[in-house]
C-alpha cells in the first residue's frame, strides 16, 4: 500500500515475521552479491534457493510452529549455504 504523508509517498508493507526475514535475506544477499534477486535477476540456482526458502517459511507459518525456532533454523541454513553463492560469483558466474 502506498500513501502520501507530508507530501511524500510512503510504502507500507504488512508481513509476518518469517515473510520479513525472507525479504531481509534477499535484500542483504542482493547487496552483497550485486544480483537484483527481488527483480528476478541472478543465477537460476540462487533464485531457486530463495523460492524454496519462501516455501519453507510459508509451511512453517501454516503449521503454526514456534517462530523463534523457525527463524533460528532458517538463519543457520542461510549461513551454511551463503558461501556457495559467494564462490559462484568469484568463479565467474554470470549475473
Amino acid at each position: 500500500m502506498i500513501i502520501e504523508r507530508a507530501g511524500c509517498l510512503v510504502e507500507i508493507q504488512l508481513r509476518t515475521r518469517l515473510q520479513d526475514l525472507g525479504a531481509q535475506l534477499v535484500e542483504q544477499e542482493s547487496r552483497r552479491s550485486g544480483f537484483g534477486l527481488k527483480f528476478g535477476q541472478g543465477p537460476a540456482d540462487l533464485r531457486a534457493y530463495y523460492r524454496v526458502l519462501a516455501a519453507y517459511c510459508e509451511l512453517l507459518e501454516r503449521r503454526g510452529g514456534n517462530p523463534e525456532t523457525s527463524v533460528r533454523r532458517t538463519m543457520e541454513l542461510f549461513a551454511a549455504t551463503r558461501r556457495l553463492y559467494h564462490n559462484y560469483h568469484k568463479e565467474g558466474g554470470s549475473r
